[in-house]
């Protein structure tokens, strides 16, 4: 590790929601500084956060990064919706032009490799996890899951000198040379679950438990399956609708991200997620009917 400790490795984190600060406190908790990059640069210099239903329940604080500590972290982790990663990203882009590790946790696809173009000076990396949390109130987040998260690199396979810390802090954690077959993996848990639940209403364990929501959870799943096939991304021998259900079981009584969003009446990341495979399908001339209805739905209700 260069001969760093984990008290002078730093990070930033860019955007302070419930996900990120679940990530936060996992890296404060073995001795890292953790700022928060605030996106609506709020006047104040300490963002608090209290935690519940998990290990990790407390109150935190972290120090509002200032541009000096930006520039001088080790990595940067932006866990923005998909739809605003990069333009939260362009807001740096002096420190990124000059070299810097940013690792983009944020679900759907398209824009890892467009901020890898943009930025071509820093490292871009990609996370994907199946901790789940959720902002109960305001200053309050409930983790209502812990799981699995993989990294690795979007246009290199070196992993960086801070990776024995990220995988020492984070539970369930796993360096990958193939990021994207993990990014498609989630992104087909993601093609399901949000937009089913978020038309539909319901928690996540209803589209195992009601008859007609498992039938469309199967084509679903069947439709992504030729899509990724065709795309020629390596993957195991699990099918999706195992992988999938085995997610839903293990979230049955959350509420997805994208049923949230619909509720509280914000922009959904259904382009970067549902969007992403429809265009990948038709660029290989994959029929995705169902897919390609939820999205048009989506596109809808927006309009």
């Amino acid at each position: 590790m260069d001969s760093k400790n984990k008290s002078s490795i730093s990070c930033c984190i860019l955007g302070a929601g419930a996900i990120g600060m679940i990530f936060a406190v996992y890296l404060k908790r073995i001795g890292m500084k953790v700022y928060v990059i605030h996106h609506r640069n709020m006047p104040r210099t300490v963002f608090e956060v209290q935690l519940r239903d998990s290990d990790l329940s407390g109150d935190y604080s972290f120090e509002i990064a200032a541009p000096e500590n930006i520039m001088g972290t080790d990595f940067i982790v932006a866990t923005t919706k998909a739809t605003e990663v990069l333009n939260a990203l362009e807001g740096m882009q002096d420190v990124l032009k000059n070299g810097s590790d940013v690792v983009i946790l944020s679900n759907g696809m398209g824009f890892h490799e467009k901020a890898q173009e943009i930025y071509g000076s820093a490292r871009i990396f990609a996370a994907t996890t199946t901790e789940a949390a959720h902002i109960s109130q305001p200053g309050i987040i409930s983790h209502s899951a812990t799981g699995r998260t993989v990294i690795g690199g979007i246009s290199h396979k070196k992993s960086p000198n801070w990776l024995p810390i990220w995988l020492n802090a984070i539970p369930h954690s796993s360096w990958t040379q193939d990021i994207k077959a993990a990014l498609w993996e989630k992104l087909a848990i993601n093609c399901v679950i949000n937009p089913l639940t978020a038309s539909y209403k319901c928690r996540n364990g209803e589209l195992i438990e009601n008859p007609m929501l498992k039938e469309l959870v199967k084509e679903l799943c069947l439709e992504i399956e030729m899509v990724r096939d065709a795309a020629n991304i390596p993957h195991t021998k699990e099918p999706i609708f195992d992988i999938v259900s085995q997610v839903i079981f293990d979230t049955t009584t959350n509420f997805s991200s994208m049923f949230q969003d619909v509720e509280a009446g914000r922009s959904t990341e259904i382009e970067s997620i549902t969007g992403y495979l429809v265009r990948v399908a038709s660029q290989f001339k994959i029929e995705v009917p169902l897919n390609k209805k939820l999205l048009e739905k989506f596109r809808e209700h927006c309009s």
